[in-house]
């Protein structure tokens, strides 16, 4: 009898939920290559999402997966003095730039990632026929800078999207931008940490 149920309520599931999935896309300027994290090197990390932080469990994700490969050399910016006017570090910093944060920071290498919202229509749960297009958008891009050659050593830019039609069926479960963000963060690790 019980099995019959849990039939019964499978069947329903499938039948209303529908069955969108989060793709996730890499650039063309991505990386192919890993990074070792070995040494002595002092690491710094870097991290902004627009609008308004709604990466912060994505960012601590990061943070917190970097620090059991690197240990006590990686020191977030939140824990410096002086060096929070970082956190508006562009991306694709030249190399006078470069220079500039080794003098000011001390440190070897900088960890920078960057969140991006590039659309947030759709929440965790949407019921209902969608009235036009939606979507949830998010760029999720690191460069980590080599302070010592004043290099940039590693791209990674990946495009999470998830996006419903006007013909979709009523009831949907997705994933939130700051869910996406941390799935693409763990994309990206997997991807550089040996």
């Amino acid at each position: 009898m019980l099995k019959r149920y849990f039939y019964i309520l499978t069947a329903v599931l499938f039948l209303f939920v529908s069955c969108h999935r989060t793709s996730y896309r890499y650039t063309p300027i991505s990386s192919k290559h890993g990074i070792s994290f070995h040494g002595n090197d002092k690491w710094l990390f870097v991290s902004k999402s627009a609008p308004g932080g709604f990466a912060m469990e994505a960012s601590s994700f990061a943070f917190s997966e970097l620090q059991k490969k690197i240990g006590d050399r990686l020191t977030h910016v939140a824990d410096t003095r002086g060096l929070m006017h970082i956190h508006n570090l562009s991306l694709q910093p030249d190399r006078k730039t470069l220079e500039d944060l080794k003098t000011g920071t001390g440190f070897d290498f900088i960890i920078h990632f960057r969140f991006s919202q590039r659309s947030a229509d759709v929440s965790d749960i949407y019921i209902g026929k969608p009235y036009r297009n939606l979507e949830n958008e998010v760029l999720t891009v690191l460069e980590i800078y080599d302070l010592n050659n004043f290099e940039i050593i590693q791209v990674q830019e990946l495009v999470g999207r998830l996006s419903l039609k006007e013909d979709d069926r009523e009831f949907v479960v997705n994933e939130s931008s700051e869910k996406i963000a941390k799935r693409s963060v763990k994309k990206i690790l997997k991807k550089i940490l040996p």
